[in-house]
């Protein structure tokens, strides 16, 4: 844990963008658990508060442009170096400009994208002129975008049903200029397998599937790949050591609400 560093100039940082969920279960509380569980500091910027739970998501309200604009310059003006940035859900298109604004003010580097565009419930987080900011201005800066089935769908209209319509699919992404494309095979029939991508060579991680029905794990794997980075591993070993880690802690997960099972750590 952080608190056992010995000082503060030897703990790494992620600044982390994305959603409040109240409920614990996914955005950043989530994701500040995984990066604290990997012994790196988060520094969170939440662009839209929202009203949700394990069932359902009721409410969402983008935060400010001026606010996010405001946490950023604040937390960056107080720290020496931010070793890694995880971006989640954007909120609105002038939140993403605020937040392209301080990648090239700051040279912010290690880029984790996570493309959140819809709830696991369904609903939409971020509207159409929202979600082609995130393609064309956000992803080409990421150093690796992790999507889910529904986000290849959206952008590349491919729906991934076998490993090769994924790999189809990841050469189409990776177009769009971030050198590493994940592609999570939760919703694969059979075994998890998780392909990650750099525009020459496919690696393929795979694990038995858990019978449960989980909430947050593109989060845990987007941090705990945003940890790796900012520890110095590479993308490689970053990968397989999020895998790792997000297998072992959906088999942990547990029912704390009347819904999905959550990640407890």
């Amino acid at each position: 844990m952080v608190s056992n560093y010995l000082n503060e100039k030897e703990i790494k940082k992620v600044l982390v963008f994305g959603g409040l969920d109240p409920s614990g279960g996914a955005g950043i509380l989530l994701d500040s658990l995984v990066l604290l569980n990997f012994g790196v500091f988060p520094y969170v910027v939440a662009t839209a508060l929202t009203s949700q739970n394990s069932q359902r998501v009721n409410q969402i309200k983008v935060v400010s442009p001026q606010i996010i604009k405001s946490q950023i310059n604040t937390i960056i003006e107080d720290i020496t170096q931010v070793n890694a940035l995880k971006i989640g859900l954007l909120g609105s298109v002038g939140v993403g400009k605020v937040i392209l604004k301080a990648i090239i003010r700051y040279k912010l580097e290690k880029i984790v994208c996570d493309p959140v565009i819809f709830a696991s419930d369904g609903t939409r987080l971020l509207e159409k002129e929202g979600e082609e900011f995130l393609i064309k201005s956000i992803i080409p800066l990421s150093y690796v975008v992790t999507y889910n089935f529904k986000e290849v769908e959206i952008v590349t209209g491919i729906y991934p049903k076998s490993l090769d319509e994924a790999k189809e699919a990841a050469i189409e992404l990776i177009k769009l200029g971030s050198p590493y494309v994940l592609i999570k095979g939760g919703h694969f029939e059979g075994e998890a397998i998780d392909l990650l991508f750099n525009g020459k060579k496919f690696i393929e991680l795979s694990s038995p599937r858990v019978s449960k029905e989980v909430r947050g794990t593109g989060c845990a794997f987007s941090s705990a790949l945003a940890a790796g980075l900012a520890q110095g591993l590479s993308m490689v070993e970053s990968f397989k050591r999020a895998k790792k880690y997000v297998e072992k802690e959906i088999r942990k997960a547990r029912q704390i609400g009347k819904g999905r099972c959550q990640i407890v750590m």
